[in-house]
């Protein structure tokens, strides 16, 4: 069994990791339940993003995985609010790279729609990116992917993954 590192970033404070033990997959997978869906938690501002990190099996605290350890690269997280988010993936690649991608909730039916998805980051004006509008999902969509990731260490098949350069 995987432990796991979470996180969330608000528009104050920045990035506030934690890591709880003990902790189970279906511990961590319902917190993360919790925080997509709760209506006064993930508002798009203050707090704006939440992840998780799987830490390698044999790998007790997070503070033992090596620096240059390519398994630091794996995560997914969430952005915008339990209204409207995007869900991203990073994987590690065999070069010692990465691969990150956009999630969607069913195949893209036309490349060429794009629509904005906002929230507030702390910056002087909302933090905008644009999406597919399948590549939307509210925090209740995103409680099974995240489930998925979290206990059984899938993502969504790859027809629903679009790599992007980050």
């Amino acid at each position: 069994m995987s432990n796991f590192v979470t996180w969330t970033v608000d528009n104050h404070s920045g990035r506030l990791e934690v890591f709880t033990r003990p902790q189970t997959p279906e511990r961590i997978a319902d917190d993360v339940a919790h925080d997509l869906t709760y209506p006064s938690f993930f508002t798009g501002g203050p707090i704006f993003a939440l992840g998780v990190q799987p830490i390698p099996e044999g790998i007790d605290v997070p503070d033992d995985l090596p620096d240059d350890d390519p398994e630091r690269m794996r995560y997914i997280q969430a952005a915008g609010s339990n209204r409207a988010l995007t869900i991203e993936a990073r994987v590690p690649d065999p070069d010692g790279s990465y691969v990150h991608y956009v999630l969607a909730r069913e195949p893209v039916a036309d490349p060429d729609r794009w629509v904005p998805l906002s929230w507030d980051n702390g910056s002087p004006e909302l933090y905008t990116i644009h999406l597919h509008p399948e590549e939307i999902f509210t925090g209740q969509q995103a409680v099974p992917v995240f489930r998925d990731y979290i206990i059984n260490g899938q993502l969504p098949d790859p027809q629903l993954l679009r790599p992007i350069d980050v």
